[in-house]
């Protein structure tokens, strides 16, 4: 069965706002059941273009590189946090993954060192989410991104990620700085 541009569209559309996360163009692809990566590109474009040609509160954007994400546009985000709409991640998961994106790939057993033991039950819902894959190390794990994780904080690379991450985190002071520029550890 062949299918309209219209429909893949629309499957694009739906998988999108089902997944609240930003989406590869493979995994769009397979949500629209086309067999080709040129449909899906082209269908998604015009859906970009669509809702930027509309007045609406929602906006679909690349996050990352070829990673697709419908979210609310900036400037409705405070309405939205007033209703009080609980985040994909948590604070503290939040935190877990902003700690493995600087350090990784780094062992589980650290992560859990930094953070306590509740940090197992964040990994594993990173790990869920395809957030963060998982590597057996001898008796631990090493934890790393996903090209998911990484376009979470709008990032392709390691490097991006990381430069993503020190330019959001707050000042350091002077002492800190030193020690960051020196390369000691901290």
């Amino acid at each position: 069965m062949v299918l309209k541009e219209s429909e893949y569209k629309k499957r694009i559309e739906a998988a999108l706002f089902a997944s609240g996360r930003p989406l590869s163009i493979l995994q769009l692809k397979s949500a629209a059941g086309a067999r080709k990566v040129e449909k899906v590109e082209n269908a998604l474009g015009e859906l970009i273009e669509e809702y930027r040609s509309r007045d609406t509160s929602l906006e679909i954007v690349e996050i990352g590189h070829e990673n697709y994400m419908l979210r609310v546009k900036p400037e409705y985000v405070n309405f939205i946090k007033k209703l009080g709409v609980k985040p994909m991640i948590s604070r503290a998961g939040l935190k877990t993954l902003t700690l493995i994106g600087l350090k990784q790939p780094i062992a589980q057993s650290k992560i859990v060192a930094l953070r306590g033991t509740h940090a197992y039950k964040q990994i594993r819902k990173l790990i869920e989410m395809g957030l963060v894959e998982a590597s057996r190390s001898g008796r631990s794990r090493l934890l790393s991104l996903t090209p998911t994780g990484l376009s979470i904080f709008g990032a392709c690379s390691d490097e991006e990620l990381k430069q993503a991450l020190r330019s959001r985190l707050q000042p350091m002071s002077s002492h800190e700085q030193n020690r960051e520029n020196t390369g000691q550890a901290k």
